[in-house]
């Protein structure tokens, strides 16, 4: 496309060098030379024509190009996650058996996290694993604020009933993620250990989809989460055990 714009600027530069010409030799007024004047600015209307839509063209297929990298990119994420997500399904699957055999799952591990199976050999269902309010806004997984969060709070007798108050109650509440199904997942805000204040449950597939068509962020029970971090956290968690 460079070659046809290029193409087209000498064109009108050739055209122009023969104006001059067609100038020099006093053809201008002639009855012989108006039939010529007239054909070039014909030719140099659609010379300037050509250019134009030539410089179109070229602006189309880099945008066009820009967009297929892009593509390529949402594909790869796609294909990195789908992996993700077989191998929290296999380690599920995995853990399952270990249960069964061992005639249940493993207790929690001090990390927050299930300890592995004795009976069976091999690893328990990861999780559940904790976090403060602190520790995932560094890590960017809420898109809004304590504030803007506050709203999706429950509203019983054990809950500040001012909602600018609930959202100091919301930061100072202890997160719980942990695993409750195949790919499925649930997020937890807990007070105290047995006053859950929300929860929002989800799976990768749902938003893996949002994430290759280019969704960055998704309301779930009344809250923003930023798509991108919260899977990674989920990655580092449950599938490398970080």
């Amino acid at each position: 496309m460079v070659s046809q714009q290029s193409r087209a600027s000498s064109a009108v530069a050739e055209l122009g060098s023969l104006e001059r010409e067609l100038t020099r030799l006093g053809l201008l007024g002639h009855a012989h030379g108006n039939h010529v004047w007239a054909v070039v600015e014909t030719a140099r209307d659609e010379l300037q024509a050509a250019e134009f839509a030539a410089g179109q063209i070229y602006k189309y297929e880099h945008s066009l190009a820009r967009l297929r990298t892009a593509t390529q990119g949402l594909q790869d994420n796609k294909k990195v996650f789908e992996s993700t997500l077989q191998q929290v399904r296999n380690q599920l699957t995995a853990a399952n058996r270990a249960g069964k055999r061992g005639g249940g799952g493993a207790p929690p591990g001090a990390d927050g996290g299930a300890a592995s199976s004795k009976d069976g050999g091999e690893a328990a269902v990861p999780g559940p694993f904790t976090f403060s309010y602190e520790k995932l806004q560094k890590r960017s997984v809420f898109a809004g604020t304590a504030e803007e969060a506050a709203a999706a709070l429950a509203t019983g007798a054990s809950v500040e009933p001012d909602p600018k108050k609930r959202a100091k109650v919301w930061a100072k509440a202890t997160f719980v993620v942990e695993m409750v199904g195949p790919g499925e997942f649930a997020l937890h805000a807990m007070l105290k250990k047995d006053l859950e204040l929300w929860c929002a449950q989800f799976t990768l597939d749902e938003f893996l989809k949002q994430r290759f068509h280019g969704v960055t962020t998704m309301e779930v029970e009344g809250v923003k989460v930023n798509i991108g971090p919260l899977l990674d956290l989920i990655n580092e968690k449950f599938v490398m055990g970080k």
